[in-house]
């Protein structure tokens, strides 16, 4: 029993022993280890130093220091950037959100009635360019026009025709004659109707004077006067159910929604994101007036390329697609931006060491070769 106590008390000792031995292997390596680096660190100090005094650290410390102010410039760009996109994209937002304000039947109309418009400006655009109390008449009435025809063949596909036959627009807005043509089973042209959206009997009297064999619709108002009840009962008029009080209504309701949008013109956000430029600009006290005027023209023409970008965006996909486009463009471009200016600087970095390792490598050469020695010896190379 006393010999198995003894064993295991010198097995303890052993295996201390041991542990001990391990333990300070391992701090004899990490001392040895960080002796290796205090040698390098001192051999990397030795050369800094030997750079410092020959002057050759001089163009390393200043292309530093530039590549920190381009970098730290470049954030500040991309601020303002940032600051610039929000005021573009709400402007697109806001008036975007007006222009869907706007009822669809209506843009219809305004597509089908002013084709040539349509495809240059949008229809707050539009309605801005009225000028004046006729223009504003003229357009009112080619809108009410068209929406009467929109309306009119909509109630007879839903309500009226049986089936195989359909009520089609005229493609042209100026199509001579008729405005509406109802199409059979076998595409053939059954009927063609003109529409027209008036109070006036002697208007509706002349249309039917200058084309005879083709009926006239009209509106509600006209057709239920005695004169236009006589007609009527002629056989050549037909009241379309439709109040020409109505149409009107709808139509001046939409213009005046175009007028008293937050934006009345698409042209005001480029103009306002110029104006709160300038003032931003004008804020910063650490630059010069040239310097100024040098980021109002940037930051400004790269807004209206943003607010371009984004109305393109806008015309095909709306207006959330529009903002969300022109903030990951901006996003993607300016990290693009910046990646390829860090890649510059390493570049310009790697090319700085290779030259300095080749100096390096120059100088240990003239010190250890013979004709290095020699040079040395008639003061031709650095003594270095």
């Amino acid at each position: 029993m006393l010999y198995l106590e003894m064993y295991n008390i010198q097995k303890e000792f052993a295996m201390s022993k041991t542990k001990f031995a391990f333990k300070m292997i391992g701090m004899m390596g990490a001392m040895v280890g960080g002796a290796a680096k205090g040698a390098w660190g001192v051999g990397k100090q030795c050369v800094q130093i030997k750079n410092m005094v020959t002057g050759k650290s001089d163009k390393a410390k200043v292309e530093a220091a530039q590549a920190v102010r381009d970098y730290e410039a470049t954030l500040k760009d991309v601020k303002d950037r940032g600051f610039d996109v929000l005021v573009i994209g709400t402007g697109i937002y806001l008036y975007t959100k007006s222009l869907s304000e706007i009822a669809p039947e209506v843009m219809q109309a305004y597509k089908l009635a002013y084709p040539n418009e349509f495809s240059r400006q949008d229809f707050i655009d539009q309605v801005s360019d009225l000028d004046g109390p006729e223009a504003v008449l003229g357009f009112t009435n080619g809108l009410k026009g068209k929406l009467f025809e929109i309306q009119y063949a909509k109630n007879l596909n839903e309500n009226v025709l049986p089936e195989g036959y359909q009520a089609v627009l005229a493609e042209s807005a100026t199509q001579p004659g008729y405005d509406v043509f109802i199409v059979g089973p076998d595409n053939h042209v059954a009927e063609t109707l003109q529409l027209k959206a008036t109070q006036s009997v002697d208007y509706i009297k002349s249309a039917l004077e200058k084309y005879p064999d083709i009926k006239v619709v009209s509106t509600d108002e006209v057709l239920t006067s005695v004169a236009g009840r006589d007609i009527v009962a002629q056989g050549s008029v037909m009241d379309s159910g439709i109040s020409d009080h109505q149409l009107t209504e709808t139509v001046v309701s939409e213009i005046d929604k175009a007028q008293d949008s937050f934006f009345s013109s698409s042209d005001q956000i480029p103009l306002l994101s110029l104006g709160i430029i300038l003032f931003h600009e004008a804020l910063k006290k650490n630059k010069s007036i040239y310097g100024k005027s040098f980021s109002v023209g940037e930051r400004g023409l790269r807004s209206i390329l943003n607010f371009k970008f984004g109305m393109v965006v806008a015309s095909v996909a709306g207006g959330i697609a529009a903002v969300v486009s022109v903030i990951g463009f901006n996003y993607f471009g300016s990290k693009a931006e910046t990646d390829a200016m860090l890649f510059n600087e390493y570049q310009k970095m790697k090319s700085l060491y290779q030259q300095k390792k080749a100096d390096l490598e120059k100088a240990l050469e003239e010190r250890t070769s013979w004709r290095g020695k020699i040079k040395r010896f008639f003061g031709i190379s650095p003594n270095w």
